[in-house]
């Protein structure tokens, strides 16, 4: 092999600048790289008995593959020191000092710095989480002042995530000296304003600042304006706080682990635990997952009081990172991989107490795989029936046509899957 390291400084001046054999191996290391540089790597393999080298490879597009270094947290880049005049002696973070919700608030950092010569201002940033610097941005000079110096944080550093944001500022005078802060963090969350209200469609998203990925949201528009809650409330928490059992039945821990993709805590006035007299749609954004993840398998559910986690549905939205389902009760909402076999037909649930609105067993539903169910009491009188639309589940509320609760007794659910076959199944209602 041939590795060929070239500087992105140096990129248009010449075609490459290293050349080395790594003998016959199938992995190297690449030392002595700068930090936060670019550098374009071709490969070539030669055969041992003839000598003849093979093409160069390529990326996807077609053009050499191109690596970019990180700095790790707490590393100097250059020493601090100077032997210029009026080189900067003071930081100040003047703005966004303990951290910021990107649905209400603008995702700036301001600094004033003490210097009597003109400076070049940098920010070194990582994604929340991340124990590296992965981005540099120029910091500009605030108009109204001559001493304060701004940058806005790109979106795709933190949309749709929680934790902690690294970040550093580094000063360059025209001697090419720097000065800079040490390891700083700002806290991020991601959660609605007090006292949010619906908008008059009956809708609400949880806005963000980046226009690749849909938003998170509620849809009550189905539901008649009267029987709609005066505020609601989202807040994303971070997906380690959570977990799932690792032989979960509707769950594939193989490849995103026991951690959901994301969680988010659904409430409507003030209550965790609110039931709606009709179906919302809710709708939960995701941030970028692993090449090991099927997209297509990602699913909602919801955890219930017991702490187990139960399957809703939804339907998968890849390009903007969405996942939509309808519920009847607002609740912990997260995002899992599902099994293969996660689109059964029958519900989970076979005993019910649908007036004790506490998340747990308030309803009965109904895998994706099921097109049509009706439930029947013990007398053979119908008292349910509902069709499915492939991608949310059926739920039964314990609840007759008239939309009171029925009583306390067994019930008889007839199932239809996605093949036509039809099952049935006992359901205990219990007031």
């Amino acid at each position: 092999m041939s590795p060929v390291a070239l500087s992105t400084a140096a990129a248009h001046a010449a075609p490459y600048i290293a050349k080395f054999t790594t003998g016959t191996v199938v992995s190297c290391t690449i030392s002595n790289l700068a930090p936060l540089t670019t550098y374009f790597f071709r490969i070539t393999a030669v055969a041992a008995y003839t000598n003849v080298e093979s093409a160069f490879n390529l990326d996807g597009n077609g053009r050499d593959v191109e690596v970019s270094t990180f700095v790790p947290l707490s590393q100097d880049i250059t020493p601090t020191s100077s032997a210029v005049h009026g080189f900067p002696s003071a930081f100040t973070l003047i703005s966004n000092s303990n951290g910021f919700n990107p649905a209400v608030d603008q995702p700036e950092i301001i600094f004033r710095i003490t210097a009597s010569t003109p400076v070049a201002v940098s920010l070194f940033i990582g994604a929340v989480g991340a124990e590296s610097y992965s981005s540099i941005i120029s910091m500009a000079q605030v108009a109204r002042t001559t001493d304060e110096y701004a940058a806005t944080i790109p979106p795709e550093l933190y949309t749709l995530m929680i934790g902690q944001l690294h970040y550093r500022i580094f000063a360059t005078d025209p001697a090419g000296d720097i000065a800079d802060t040490e390891d700083a963090l700002m806290q991020i969350s991601n959660e609605t304003g007090p006292n949010t209200r619906l908008d008059g469609n009956g809708k609400y998203q949880l806005v963000h600042h980046y226009p690749a990925w849909g938003m998170v949201g509620v849809d009550f528009s189905h539901i008649v304006p009267v029987y709609r809650p005066s505020t609601i409330a989202i807040r994303q928490h971070s997906s380690s706080e959570f977990s799932c059992k690792a032989n979960e039945q509707y769950i594939d821990t193989s490849q995103s682990g026991i951690h959901p993709i994301v969680a988010f805590d659904f409430t409507a006035d003030g209550l965790s635990a609110s039931a709606f007299n009709g179906q919302v749609s809710v709708t939960l954004a995701y941030p970028n997952i692993s090449s090991s993840i099927d997209p297509l398998r990602l699913k909602i559910f919801y955890r219930d009081q017991t702490g187990a986690w139960r399957l809703i549905g939804g339907k998968v939205d890849a390009v903007h990172h969405t996942v939509t389902a309808s519920t009847s009760h607002f609740s912990l909402y997260a995002i899992f991989e599902a099994t293969v076999n996660a689109n059964f037909a029958r519900a989970r649930e076979v005993f019910i107490t649908p007036a004790t609105v506490d998340g747990c067993n308030d309803v009965a539903n109904f895998g994706t795989d099921a097109s049509r169910v009706e439930i029947y009491d013990m007398r053979g009188h119908q008292v349910f029936c509902a069709n499915g639309d492939g991608f949310s589940p059926i739920q039964w509320t314990g609840r007759d046509a008239s939309g009171k609760v029925v009583e306390s007794g067994g019930y008889i659910a007839k199932v239809k899957d996605s093949s036509s076959s039809v099952s049935y199944q006992a359901i205990i209602v219990a007031k």
